[in-house]
């Protein structure tokens, strides 16, 4: 099943065969490609799982809104890393200082949405 996001809340749907749901990209994403400026990616958070930081890095292939924030798994959130119009280019938050847990990130760079999830230990 599928997160999406209300009132900036991430709605987490489990189905009975999961325990997570699995990433979700929005259907206007280019298919992952090796990282160069023609298209929109979110990359794995590094390390993950991790001991409570964590760098979280993505692409984007022209100057954007973006807006990539931190939700727990109960889909509140926890941080806003980034809330501003970016240059085209790759950019790199850090993320510290989390509880252990399971979290969820989020990207929305114009029409681009992609969720990805990492872990705490």
């Amino acid at each position: 099943m599928v997160g999406y996001s209300i009132a900036d809340s991430v709605f987490v749907w489990l189905d009975f065969q999961r325990t997570l749901y699995p990433d979700f990209v929005s259907p206007d994403h280019v298919p992952p490609g090796n990282g160069t400026l023609g298209t929109f990616e979110l990359y794995q958070s590094k390390p993950n799982p991790s001991y409570g930081d964590a760098t979280i890095t993505f692409t984007v292939p022209e100057t954007t809104d973006v807006r990539l924030a931190v939700y727990d798994i109960a889909g509140r959130k926890i941080a806003v890393l980034a809330d501003d119009v970016l240059p085209a280019g790759e950019h790199t938050y850090e993320v510290s200082e989390l509880p252990a847990g399971v979290y969820v990130y989020r990207l929305v760079a114009g029409s681009y949405i992609a969720v990805k999830k990492m872990v705490v230990l």
